[in-house]
């Protein structure tokens, strides 16, 4: 695990907030919205423990095997949502990871993200190779993992370092330790200095994904159609709520998950009303 929680009063509060069932004075119409309410609080711990066994390569019929249950008790188990602050606490026992852990991870949302100053955009877009070492960082390379891949001395990894520093990205300490002030995630301005950069950065990232569409874990998918105004408008709203989904999950991934376990994984999601054919040359026939 990334982290040990022993606070207890913490896990009192939260289990609270989990199995907490009864409310006084509540009309019908009330009671059903509280029943819905614990009823998605309940799915979310379940498909938290879900990832965690999955995570594990642990299959329900070795959980129950473990348990001293059947596995068609374990996949009950889940279906029903149903299962005890005891039993709870024997799977992560198993799973060598902490209750609180595992319901703090169920109520995350997704991560929030870091927007930067318009100087420090500006900044980024004037220094292209400053732009490329933070990207690195925010995704979790080292120093000397990104001096042994771009062949960098010893110098110029500090000058990046000390560089970043300064416009307020991260706070360096000695040997090149660092903290970074910005990220995980960063809300980049797609109307800012740095445009042209975030366009030639998804223009590499559409021709990669293009390039090895056939290998596992690619995808890509690209179509014209005619569709009315609140079918498009539908559409954009399920992208979104689609991105919103998994951008929430590798949250609590990221969370539950150690390092080795995950994979950066980018994705973009683009819809707009849009004629291929009007960005196409026809040139004139010779005759």
């Amino acid at each position: 695990m990334k982290r040990a929680y022993t606070n207890k009063a913490k896990l009192s509060r939260l289990i609270a907030q989990c199995s907490r069932k009864k409310v006084s004075y509540m009309t019908p119409n009330t009671a059903s919205k509280v029943t819905e309410m614990h009823r998605a609080e309940n799915w979310e711990l379940m498909q938290a423990l879900r990832r965690a066994l999955k995570a594990k390569g642990m299959t329900y019929r070795q959980l129950g095997n473990e348990l001293g249950i059947s596995e068609a008790t374990v996949k009950r188990m889940f279906r029903e949502q149903d299962c005890s602050l005891s039993r709870l606490t024997q799977i992560c026992n198993l799973l060598n990871i902490s209750v609180y852990d595992l319901m703090s991870v169920a109520q995350q949302q997704e991560e929030s993200t870091t927007p930067l100053t318009p100087q420090q955009e500006q900044y980024l877009a004037t220094h292209p190779g400053h732009f490329a070492f933070l990207l690195c960082l925010l995704q979790r390379q080292s120093p000397d993992q990104i001096q042994s891949r771009h062949q960098l001395t010893d110098r110029c990894v500090f000058y990046y370092l000390r560089d970043l520093d300064r416009q307020n990205f991260l706070e360096l300490a000695e040997h090149n330790r660092f903290r970074l002030k910005v990220g995980p995630q960063v809300r980049w301005s797609l109307q800012g200095p740095l445009q042209q950069k975030l366009k030639e950065v998804n223009q590499i990232f559409i021709r990669h994904v293009m390039d090895h569409n056939l290998d596992p874990g690619y995808a890509f998918e690209s179509s014209f159609r005619f569709m009315s105004q609140s079918t498009l408008d539908a559409f954009c709203e399920d992208l979104r709520q689609l991105s919103r989904k998994y951008r929430r999950h590798s949250a609590q991934e990221d969370a539950l998950l150690p390092n080795e376990a995950l994979r950066g994984v980018k994705w973009t999601l683009a819809i707009a009303p849009f004629a291929p054919s009007g960005v196409l040359d026809i040139p004139e026939l010779e005759i």
